[in-house]
C-alpha cells in the first residue's frame, strides 16, 4: 500500500468508480473469489468499498455468508446472477443461494442459468415460480439445458412458460437473449416478440428443424434492431411457397452452424444485410453428400452471399474455406 501510493498519494486517495460501465458475464469458480478475500484492510479503503454498491453486484453463490453480505451491500443496485447447476448432489449451497438471489429479480440486470437435464424438476419447482415476478431492469437473459453425462436424454416434454408465467406478464427490456437445449419451445414463445432485442442466440432447438423456416423468419421480422444472430442446429430445412424474405438492415454479425441445406435456405431468406457484417457459416453434411455436391452448393449459394460482406468464414466438416470480400 505504501509503495503503491508513495509517488503520488493525492491521486490514489481519490477514487472514482464508473457505475455505468457494463458488467461482464462471469463464470462461477472458487478461484474467482480469492481476489475479494482480503485481510487487514484499512478503514479508509473499507469505507470506500462499502459506499460503492457496484462492487457487490455479482453475488457469490458458492458461499452463503458472502451471498447475503453482497446482496445487502449492493442495496438496490442492478445485479448479475450467473449459475451453472449440473449436479444436485453436492451443490446444496449453490441452489439455496441462487434461490435467495433470484428473489431480487426486480433488480437483476443480467441472468445466466445453465441446468443439467436431470435438474429440470428443480427448475420447474423452484426457479420458474420466481421468474413470474416483474424484472424491469433485465437486459440480458441466457437459459440453457445441457447433458450431465453423455447417456442423459432431455425430458420428453417441458412446461414451457407462457407470457402470463413470465415476469408478471410484463416483458422486460431485453437486449441479449440466448436459449439453448430447450425442447418443445414454440416460435410463439413470448420473449421472441421483444422488439428491443439486439443480440439473439438460439442453439440446439432440434424440434425446430422439423418446422417451416417461415416461423423463424417471423421471429426475426419482429426484431427490427437485431445486430447479432447466432443459430446452431435450429434452422428448418423446408420453406413454404408463401414465406417472404426478412430484412436485417442492422445486422453486424451472423453465425450459422447447421446442415448445409438449412444454412443455404436461411441465407436465401434474408435481405438487406449490411456490407460491414461479419459472417461465419459452419455447414455440416451427411455421408451421402459427396464432396463435389458440397462444393457446388457452397459456390452457388453461400459464396455469393458472403462476397457482399466485409468478412466471411465458411466451414464444412471435411474442408475449410476462408473468404474475404
Amino acid at each position: 500500500y505504501r509503495k503503491f501510493t508513495s509517488p503520488r498519494p493525492a491521486q490514489y486517495h481519490s477514487v472514482h468508480l464508473v457505475e455505468s460501465r457494463p458488467v461482464p458475464l462471469l463464470k462461477l469458480h472458487k478461484a474467482s473469489w480469492q481476489a475479494v478475500t482480503l485481510t487487514q484492510v484499512c478503514r479508509y479503503w473499507r469505507t470506500i468499498a462499502g459506499q460503492h454498491t457496484i462492487l457487490w453486484t455479482i453475488p457469490n453463490l458458492i458461499s452463503t455468508r458472502w451471498c447475503w453480505q453482497m446482496l445487502n451491500r449492493s442495496k438496490e443496485a442492478p445485479l448479475v446472477l450467473s449459475a451453472e447447476i449440473y449436479e444436485l448432489g453436492g451443490q446444496g449451497s449453490l441452489l439455496k443461494n441462487f434461490y435467495i438471489s433470484l428473489k431480487h429479480l426486480h433488480r437483476v440486470k443480467i441472468l445466466v442459468l445453465s441446468l443439467g437435464y436431470r435438474n429440470y424438476t428443480y427448475f420447474e419447482t423452484f426457479v420458474l415460480p420466481l421468474l413470474a415476478r416483474p424484472a424491469p431492469l433485465l437486459t440480458s437473459l441466457s437459459w440453457s439445458f445441457v447433458r450431465n453425462h453423455r447417456s442423459d436424454n432431455p425430458p420428453d416434454s417441458y412446461h414451457i412458460p407462457t407470457q402470463a408465467d413470465l415476469f408478471g406478464g410484463s416483458l422486460p427490456p431485453l437486449k441479449h437473449l440466448r436459449i439453448s437445449g430447450v425442447r418443445s419451445l414454440l416460435p410463439s414463445f413470448p420473449l421472441f416478440s421483444i422488439p428491443t432485442i439486439t443480440h439473439l442466440s438460439l442453439q440446439r432447438l432440434r424440434d425446430w428443424r422439423e418446422r417451416d423456416i417461415s416461423e423463424l423468419l417471423e421471429i426475426l421480422r419482429h426484431l427490427p434492431h437485431l445486430q447479432t444472430l447466432d443459430l446452431m442446429r435450429v434452422i428448418p430445412a423446408s420453406r413454404s411457397a408463401s414465406s417472404e424474405p426478412v430484412s436485417l438492415p442492422h445486422l453486424r454479425k451472423l453465425i450459422l452452424s447447421d446442415d448445409i441445406h438449412g444454412c443455404t435456405l436461411f441465407l436465401r431468406s434474408i435481405t438487406d444485410v449490411p456490407a460491414s457484417a461479419h459472417v461465419s457459416v459452419s455447414a455440416s453434411t451427411n455421408e451421402e453428400t459427396g464432396q463435389d455436391n458440397r462444393v457446388d452448393t457452397i459456390i452457388r449459394h453461400i459464396v455469393p452471399f458472403c462476397f457482399n460482406t466485409v468478412e466471411a468464414r465458411i466451414f464444412t466438416m471435411r474442408m475449410s474455406h476462408f473468404v474475404t470480400a
